[in-house]
């Protein structure tokens, strides 16, 4: 990376951008005029499709209101902005010389807000670019390069909105028809966030660089080959309570093969290396082999290794996989699967721990006079022998996949963990209680995941990687079977019928001292029930456990339906029951509920509404057991080119401590031309 270009401050670099283009602009705008002579003909320099755009004028008004016993809080604010923009596309000369597109947005901003009585006022500009060049687009080595700065604004409660600046600016060169082709990119990106109140805990800033290079190789039809290399730097601060600092290079080969008569035989190849420092040093290798044979049309095999390094800091974790297995097929009924594996794992301080296992799998499916019917069962015996313990390992992004249609509650894989070190980061980071919730029973660890108000689940599906220290059990031997059994049938009237069993048994054998034994026996009984727009599912389970026994209830049901060719509708409501044992006995229930209405009414005219409730109940100390409900419903109107969208937000929310109303009122008109 350039070191000038490092060193020049944020607010300079953030300048420099922004002029260069505005002057690309003003040039673009200059020589749209001038010509060229070749060949004793004429010919414009620059080509350009004409200039549109739109205008666009915005007004939300946010009110809050927060009673906490005999005291409430109140907070109104009211922003407007007014922009203008102007976007264009053409080339210069040829289109096989430069394409492009541009665009800018200017406009006013103007605000107040009145917290508790105390009043503020402001205003400022909105300044927004875009400018994308692509230089010899057709040729062998391709240039392309971009400059763009964009502006957000976030309504808060119980705050001023915040205000996002993002720029960015980037370049990739592409070297094709090679026998390696290539890319050489390299981009910034500088985002500036602040309170319109210019409340100091609002100030946010982070600087992104990155430097990648990557090539490709085909060795033969069958053999390709891939080298991946970048180099990212993050410098974040927030305020003057934190500043974090962060370099990282990556780098990434694989190779894949495909052999046999009729290349129906693939082997993967995959080596990464990632060496991260900076508030703290983190190294990462991983080699990975990966097998795939097809014997027959019904019998195929599959053989991996793997081996992988961590190193942060003074720990060191060391961990070697294989496997090997096979499926077969028989006819489209009966699906046999098989599974060897062994690992090797060394946390460091002496603690070793190798895993050996076997597992086998039946799946069959089968249609019959009233629908289908389907059965499966998994068998798997493990084998584990620890050495050392008693240690506080680390474990850095544990992946769990959350869905707001799922479960709210999930369990971190490991035992003894420290909750003072969990950290949570997915879209965004993520903090406790705010947005969820850590609960320990027995050595076991679930997150509870905060509803109405809480960020993750405003911020919807995604993968949660979670960080935290574990103590390692006492040296111990492990032989436990675990055992599935689901039996389903499915009748042709929509109407689906099943249950499932669960169990796990284990025999543990440790020289220090007794250890709890992760044993279950869980029976669920279900069914669910489908026809056209209407559907209802109800499920019991009951699980007898060593460490957290539980049953739960569940029963869902939604319609959907087509009032007419304009018009449609939509309801739902769910109810859960779970009742906790064990250590930490308590009792959770939630409910959940919603209607929705969309209608066009004429041409020009669209409507939309919603409504939501959730209530969450839980027999805990200190839970804040949740009641909320929020209704949608905005307006739309198009005719040629204006478009107008007004609305209304309302939500509450109560828990054992507080109660929140909101109101947003927002009106948003754009004239394109």
């Amino acid at each position: 990376m350039d070191d000038n270009l490092t060193a020049m401050p944020n607010k300079n670099r953030l300048r420099f951008r922004a002029g260069t283009a505005l002057f690309l602009c003003a040039l673009l705008g200059f020589v749209s005029g001038c010509s060229v002579t070749i060949g004793g003909k004429k010919m414009p320099f620059l080509t350009h499709r004409g200039i549109h755009g739109e205008v666009v004028l915005e007004a939300e008004r946010n009110i809050n209101e927060q009673t906490t016993g005999n005291d409430t809080r109140k907070n109104e604010t009211t922003e407007v902005r007014e922009k203008i923009q102007f976007e264009t596309e053409g080339y210069i000369y040829h289109p096989n010389l430069m394409t492009f597109g541009a665009g800018l947005g200017i406009g006013l901003l103007q605000h107040q807000v009145d917290l508790d009585g105390e009043k503020d006022k402001g205003s400022g500009t909105v300044n927004e670019y875009n400018f994308t060049g692509n230089i010899l687009p057709n040729k062998p080595y391709p240039v392309r390069f971009y400059l763009r700065k964009n502006e957000t604004f976030t309504p808060r409660m119980f705050s001023s909105s915040l205000r996002s600046e993002t720029e960015s600016s980037g370049i990739r060169i592409s070297l094709r028809e090679t026998e390696w082709p290539m890319q050489f990119s390299y981009g910034t990106t500088d985002m500036d966030q602040s309170g319109l109140g210019n409340e100091t805990q609002d100030e946010f800033s982070r600087k992104d660089e990155r430097l990648r290079f990557s090539t490709q190789h085909q060795f033969s039809k069958n053999s390709l080959f891939d080298f991946d290399f970048e180099r990212q730097e993050i410098d974040q601060k927030r305020s003057t309570l934190s500043h974090t600092l962060r370099k990282e290079d990556k780098y990434d080969l694989k190779h894949r093969l495909t052999f046999g008569e009729d290349k129906q035989h693939r082997l993967y190849s995959n080596l990464s290396y990632s060496d991260e420092t900076g508030d703290f040093k983190l190294e990462r290798f991983r080699l990975s082999e990966s097998l795939s044979l097809k014997h027959t049309k019904s019998l195929s095999t599959r053989h991996a290794f793997s081996y992988s390094k961590s190193t942060r800091d003074s720990s060191e974790n060391e961990t070697s996989n294989l496997s090997t297995g096979f499926v077969h097929r028989l006819y489209h009924s009966l699906t046999t699967q098989g599974t060897f594996r062994y690992s090797d794992e060394s946390q460091g301080n002496n603690i070793n721990t190798k895993r050996t296992g076997i597992d086998i799998g039946f799946d069959y499916r089968k249609k019959n006079r009233w629908g289908t019917f389907g059965s499966n069962y998994f068998v798997g015996f493990l084998k584990l022998e620890q050495e050392g313990g008693g240690e506080s390992v680390s474990v850095i992004d544990e992946p769990h996949a959350y869905t707001t249609a799922g479960a709210q509650t999930f369990q971190l894989v490991r035992r003894n963990i420290d909750p003072t070190t969990i950290d949570i980061e997915g879209i965004g980071l993520y903090s406790e209680p705010a947005d969820y919730i850590v609960r320990q029973a027995d050595g076991v660890t679930f997150i509870e995941v905060v509803g109405i108000g809480g960020a993750i689940i405003n911020d919807g599906d995604q993968i949660l990687l979670v960080d935290y220290d574990y103590l390692i059990e006492p040296e111990r031997t492990e032989d436990a079977v675990t055992q599935n059994f689901g039996i389903r049938q499915t009748f042709n009237n929509g109407l689906s019928l099943y249950y499932k069993h669960s169990r796990r048994d284990e025999d543990i054998d440790s020289t220090e001292t007794d250890i709890l034994k992760d044993e279950f026996r869980t029976n669920t009984y279900g069914a669910d029930y489908q026809n056209k727009g209407f559907r209802l599912s109800a499920e019991y389970t009951d699980k007898d456990s060593t460490l957290v026994p539980y049953t739960s209830k569940r029963i869902q049901t939604g319609y959907s339906w087509r009032i007419n060719a304009m018009t449609n509708a939509g309801v739902h409501a769910s109810q859960n029951w779970s009742n906790f044992e064990g250590s930490l006995p308590h009792e959770v229930t939630t409910f959940i509920a919603g209607a929705s209405l969309t209608s066009r009414l004429t041409d020009k005219y669209s409507v939309s509404s919603s409504v939501n409730y959730h209530r969450a109940t839980d027999t805990l100390v200190n839970s804040s057991n949740p009641e909320g409900y929020k209704i949608d419903t905005h307006l739309k109107y198009a005719f040629r080119q204006l478009r107008v969208l007004t609305g209304i937000e309302y939500s509450t929310l109560k828990t054992v401590t507080d109660k929140t109303d909101r109101t947003l009122l927002y009106m948003k008109l754009k004239r394109l031309f």
